[in-house]
């Protein structure tokens, strides 16, 4: 018996609506059910993903993996970008899928001019993007974990405070 040869090369492309049931599949087997009680999970709700800062990658022409980025505001009117969720399937997270992602998606963030990027996640992974912890003054729809509230700046004046909401973009 012969073994089949796949190419593991992954491929990388912009996001696109086309996607949203092929990636909302992926969020649901990365993730369970358990994400729709986060509270980054609020900040997606009604809200519109911004594909042209978010990314897909393909093996073999099958999406393996997503990073998705949302506009949000806080109570004076701040904006910023909202990552993720960020995902890989399984056999393929030891490619650096996510890791490639990540940059794609934070080089198209820093070409349009975005101040802040924030994200709920782990700093020991997220620092080597340049992500830092945020203090506790940031209210999100739902309580979110001490230490895990991150973002990264641009610039050095750019600020949130207070509650944080989603802010769709004008449609394109």
């Amino acid at each position: 018996m012969e073994a089949i040869i796949t190419d593991l090369t992954p491929y990388y492309f912009q996001d696109n609506a086309d996607n949203d049931i092929i990636v909302g599949e992926l969020y649901a087997r990365a993730f369970g059910p358990a994400r729709f009680v986060k509270a980054a999970h609020f900040l997606r709700l009604g809200n519109v993903c911004d594909y042209d800062l978010s990314y897909v990658a393909k093996i073999d022409g099958k999406i393996v993996a997503a990073c998705r980025m949302w506009h949000i505001k806080d109570e004076a009117g701040n904006t910023a970008v909202f990552l993720g969720p960020i995902a890989v399937e399984r056999q393929y997270r030891h490619l650096r899928i996510g890791h490639e992602l990540m940059k794609l998606c934070l080089n198209a963030c820093d070409a349009t001019g975005v101040k802040i990027v924030l994200l709920v996640g782990d700093y020991s992974y997220f620092a080597q993007f340049g992500f830092e912890r945020v203090a506790n003054n940031l209210v999100f729809p739902l309580p979110v974990m001490d230490g895990r509230v991150l973002w990264r700046k641009t610039e050095g004046d750019a600020n949130l405070k207070g509650r944080i909401f989603p802010f769709p973009p004008p449609h394109k």
